[in-house]
């Protein structure tokens, strides 16, 4: 029996694997790059100042220019989170009667059995054990199984303790 291609990633094709592994090198730079401004002003606070160099060190910045960019900073956050709750809050206005959920619609063992190509027989005993091995084709689909069936008096005496269960076998 072959093992899944979900325990196999080298299984799964070329193009799909390089793929997804440029999507998380992608990811993982971007990450590093968010944690920059926090490693570069630990570096600065504990005295390595490499980049000096490349600021100009002559321009003299006015506090209160300072403190007008961060106002600016500050009312763009709370126009782009006021836009956020807005938007919320008409969407909540839009659905808040609205009941889209639907129950599944109850499906026979008749149906799946005909929909996974198995016997009847075969999928009712599945219904009524307690653990079952499938086996399952190249294309993972199910093309047989095993049940094991645990039978009640095995049952009783597993919620025993070994002692009793001993008594009672003696």
């Amino acid at each position: 029996m072959q093992t899944l291609i979900i325990e196999k990633p080298s299984l799964a094709p070329l193009p799909k694997r390089l793929g997804w592994g440029v999507v998380t090198a992608l990811f993982w730079v971007v990450w590093v790059y968010l944690w920059m401004p926090l490693v570069t002003l630990l570096f600065w606070l504990s005295g390595f100042r490499l980049f000096d160099r490349f600021v100009d060190q002559t321009v003299q910045t006015d506090w209160r220019e300072f403190a007008d960019l961060v106002a600016i900073y500050a009312v763009v956050v709370c126009v782009m989170g006021g836009g956020l709750l807005v938007w919320a809050r008409i969407e909540y206005m839009r659905f808040r009667n609205v009941n889209r959920r639907t129950k599944p619609v109850p499906v026979s063992v008749e149906e799946v059995a005909e929909y996974a190509g198995l016997p009847v027989e075969e999928l009712v005993q599945w219904t009524q054990a307690r653990r079952i091995k499938a086996y399952h084709d190249n294309d993972g689909r199910v093309v047989g199984g095993v049940a094991d069936h645990i039978d009640a008096a095995l049952m009783e005496g597993m919620t025993m303790t070994s002692q009793e269960a001993a008594m009672q076998a003696a």
